[in-house]
């Protein structure tokens, strides 16, 4: 069966990758020939004769003169099923990895494909692929994780190129304009929908689905947090940005750690605070309800500890500094404010009162209201 697979191998000649798949029937048609035999032979001995006897690196002895020609003329972008076409039947004959492994401790069938088809995608990857096509998640869900990891830098290195390539300055000034744009009436809009001016800076879109295929992310994802930031400089809160950029931002928010995610989520908390400390004002009278609204959209995509600062710094002192105000007024109805309080307190989401600091700021206003009632008492 060796024997015959050798002859097969020596009188095929791959001339396009077209027919590629044809071409290696025979071939593919002896290794089944040659695994039965093995098999077979298992039945008669006490070990498994296909491994033992390393047949899996005369498979990939006997392909690699076919590959290194295969993979030096096919084209990926015109031809991106062929990986799945040639290698997926291979996988019964040959071993590979689960997970990446060491150069030194590669199978021949990784080391086949490392030695004549990596170079290429090397190649295609740094000077054809475009990362806004999906075209080659055809190609790497055909690779062993170990061959996808060979080109992981080539793939991380185009991301970087793509991300850095984006201007969020210029992009910011055409979203603001589309902005006053829209608010104009109807029959006199002439531009695209404010969120659509947006969409070169959807990142999550271009680079979330190549992440997995990428072992070390930390410079990509510095880059990416380092646009998100310039974007947010140029953003000013308001009821009608606020879900274009969320959903620009919260992707990141959650896939990012450490250092990168405190600067992105310090970033965003900047944008608020100032959005608080100039639209934030409590009165009953006419209270603007969109800041507050901004800010609770926001309560799950920051962590919870940079979200309630906002609220412990910018909000509580100026909702107590009112109460206490109004409980001061000799006229004012108690069961009016104690209402207004309630009011206001179910406006929060329900999930953070399970936290002992939120429990400790909300009780003030109560101590506040009790106190009040007591003194009204004593003086009637």
């Amino acid at each position: 069966s060796i024997d015959t697979a050798n002859t097969i191998s020596e009188d095929i000649n791959i001339v396009s990758s077209k027919d590629a798949r044809s071409q290696f029937n025979p071939l593919y048609n002896a290794f089944d020939n040659m695994y039965t035999a093995a098999k077979q032979a298992e039945l008669s001995c006490d070990f498994d004769v296909w491994t033992d006897m390393q047949l899996d690196r005369a498979v990939a002895t006997m392909l690699h003169r076919h590959f290194l020609h295969l993979f030096q003329v096919w084209r990926p972008a015109d031809h991106p099923q062929l990986l799945d076409e040639i290698l997926t039947p291979l996988r019964i004959y040959v071993k590979t990895h689960d997970v990446v492994a060491d150069v030194e401790q590669l199978y021949p069938f990784e080391s086949l494909l490392g030695q004549t088809l990596v170079p290429r995608l090397k190649q295609f990857v740094f000077t054809q692929w475009d990362p806004m096509s999906d075209s080659m998640t055809l190609l790497l869900d055909a690779l062993p994780p170990v061959v996808v990891a060979m080109i992981s830098d080539e793939i991380e290195s185009v991301l970087r190129r793509f991300v850095n390539g984006i201007n969020p300055r210029a992009i910011m000034a055409e979203y603001r304009r589309a902005m006053v744009g829209s608010s104009k009436p109807a029959d006199t809009k002439s531009v695209p929908t404010p969120s659509s001016n947006l969409e070169p800076l959807r990142l999550d879109r271009v680079v979330l689905p190549w992440l997995p295929f990428i072992h070390d992310r930390g410079e990509l994802t510095s880059d990416i947090r380092r646009k998100l930031c310039t974007t947010l400089s140029d953003w000013i809160p308001s009821k009608k940005s606020n879900p274009d950029i969320m959903m620009l931002v919260s992707p990141w928010l959650e896939l990012l750690h450490g250092k990168e995610l405190r600067k992105l989520s310090s970033k965003v908390i900047e944008r608020l605070e100032l959005m608080l400390r100039s639209e934030s004002v409590f009165d009953t009278q006419g209270q603007p309800m969109w800041p507050f609204e901004v800010l609770i959209k926001w309560h799950t995509c920051l962590p919870f500890a940079d979200w309630f600062s906002l609220i412990k710094g910018q909000v509580l002192p100026k909702f107590v500094a009112y109460l206490r105000q109004w409980l001061e007024d000799p006229n004012a109805s108690y069961p009016e404010i104690a209402d207004w309080y309630w009011q206001w307190r179910q406006q929060y989401p329900a999930d953070i009162f399970e936290h002992t600091a939120v429990q400790t700021e909300f009780r003030k206003p109560l101590v506040y209201m009790a106190v009040a009632t007591a003194r009204r008492h004593q003086s009637n």
